[in-house]
């Protein structure tokens, strides 16, 4: 990609989106073969934009229909339907609609179909009126996937937000219970479903005493960081499109040097404050040179008090959700991981067993399912499970920094 233009804090696709192909390949390749997969992690790491991605490259195959959902603005289930409802091509909407016609509900629930249909949306009294029949609709939705031409593939952004939402709205854990499960019996009869989440679903769904075993099928996918050459040519592209003729390896390479980690938003976000500190001093002939210092100045002053702030304090929400035998384990893995003499700072699950065993003692071990903490973990963006290799790591530079920020914090208050 030769140019880029500059974004940052919102999802992107095209000419926006600085292309990962491996991650899109794994995603596409995944769902040809009718898998499911979850992305989930922290902010800003570029899920929303993979889902774009993926949903418009997915458009120009005739043989998907692309449904995407954006679950932080939902807070009731007739969202979900109507955004599905008005997403069939005709040829798919057919079946649907007679399976409908089929069922007994009020008059007003057929002029909502139609009413979805022509991109309209249902409110106040309507989408109660949705709640009390959305089985039916969920149950004719179901029963038309097989049938459909063209097979349809759901993107699901934030769905935490969208579960925690209508549990707000509702009040019943109950009806977050019916949504996954819906979803489930969907993906079981071949739709195709990428999930994402910026919170931790295992964790919220556990907090209202839902049943994590609906997402039971959901293959992870780790968004990380790039490779060094990779960031050198998104930094490139990125001074190109500004026109940028000062722009060169050396400030790239003290870019790199600077950033704590290599995700596309860490470098978006150092590069607008890089190129604004420029132009600040272009008039300052008696200043120092644009050199590696003065970038190392811009880090110091400008970018990690706001850029990791943001996902530090992102870290501290979610660790605090945790039970605290939970936080007492998770600190020893998290010990453990630095501890680790392998360039990955990674472990095994038996090492990271005996740690916490070797902290806590064999009752408070006992009392945490490890496995179940670690997956929870991954997906609040904290570790990565790497299975192939039997090696459980941090997910991301930018969590070990937090890391080992908050416990230096923890030890300089206990001494």
């Amino acid at each position: 990609m030769d140019k880029l233009k500059p974004h940052y804090g919102y999802g992107v696709s095209g000419d926006r989106f600085w292309p990962r192909p491996a991650l899109v390949k794994q995603i596409l390749i995944g769902l040809e073969r009718s898998e499911s997969l979850c992305l989930f992690g922290p902010r800003r790491t570029g899920k929303s934009s993979l889902l774009r991605e993926c949903a418009r490259l997915l458009r120009e195959d005739a043989d998907f229909t692309v449904i995407e959902i954006n679950g932080e603005g939902m807070d009731a289930v007739a969202s979900l339907f109507n955004q599905i409802v008005a997403s069939l091509p005709n040829n798919n909407f057919t079946g649907f609609k007679a399976r409908i016609d089929q069922l007994k509900m009020p008059e007003r629930m057929y002029e909502l179909i139609d009413i979805w249909r022509g991109k309209g949306r249902a409110g106040g009294e309507d989408a109660k009126l949705v709640t009390r029949h959305w089985a039916s609709v969920a149950q004719a939705i179901t029963q038309s996937i097989p049938d459909m031409e063209s097979r349809p593939v759901l993107f699901i952004d934030e769905l935490t937000y969208l579960c925690e939402n209508l549990y707000d709205n509702t009040g019943r854990s109950e009806e977050v219970t019916r949504l996954l499960a819906m979803l489930r019996e969907w993906r079981g009869e071949g739709m195709g479903m990428v999930i994402a989440s910026s919170i931790g679903i295992r964790q919220y769904l556990r907090k209202i005493g839902v049943s994590r075993n609906h997402l039971t099928g959901c293959n992870p996918i780790h968004v990380g960081p790039l490779d060094p050459a990779n960031a050198r040519m998104m930094l490139a592209a990125l001074a190109r499109q500004e026109g940028l003729d000062w722009w060169d390896e050396s400030i790239a390479q003290a870019v790199m040097d600077q950033s704590t980690d290599l995700l596309p938003a860490c470098l978006q976000f150092a590069f607008k404050y890089v190129v604004a500190a420029r132009d600040d001093a272009r008039d300052d002939i008696e200043g120092p040179p644009f050199n590696a210092l003065t970038i190392d100045a811009i880090f110091k002053d400008r970018i990690r008090p706001n850029f990791e702030h943001e996902f530090f304090r992102q870290f501290d929400e979610r660790f605090g959700e945790y039970e605290t035998v939970e936080q007492d384990a998770a600190r020893e893995m998290f010990r453990c991981i630095v501890r680790s003499t392998r360039s990955s700072r990674s472990r095994s699950y038996d090492d990271l067993y005996d740690a916490v065993e070797g902290a806590l003692g064999q009752e408070k071990t006992d009392a945490v399912d490890l496995s179940d903490l670690i997956r929870a973990l991954e997906d609040d963006g904290f570790l990565i499970d790497r299975r192939e290799q039997d090696q459980i790591a941090f997910a991301s530079r930018l969590v070990e920094a937090w890391w080992l920020t908050r416990d230096h914090r923890r030890k300089r208050r206990r001494d």
